[in-house]
């Protein structure tokens, strides 16, 4: 799918700047993440930001900013590190 996208994007002459994934670790078994994680890594050039939504923790450290949501009577709050 990421291929498609920049190869369409490539032919608008519209750069595709942001990669989102939705909770695309979830399904994988630990080499599945882990080959993930590589191909993020070979592509992570071709866009100015990545965000990934997840809630495998263990993969939190494979990249640099982390955004947590959390959930209270209060309402929502955002943890930024």
């Amino acid at each position: 799918r990421i291929g498609i996208s920049l190869f369409l994007a490539s032919l608008s002459g519209m750069p595709l700047e942001m990669l989102i994934i939705d909770e695309g670790f979830g399904s994988q078994d630990e080499s599945g993440k882990a080959n993930v994680l590589e191909e993020l890594n070979a592509i992570k050039t071709e866009f100015k930001k990545i965000l990934i939504i997840t809630h495998v923790s263990e993969i939190k450290e494979s990249f640099p900013y982390e955004l947590r949501v959390t959930k209270d009577e209060q309402g929502s709050h955002i943890y930024v590190a």
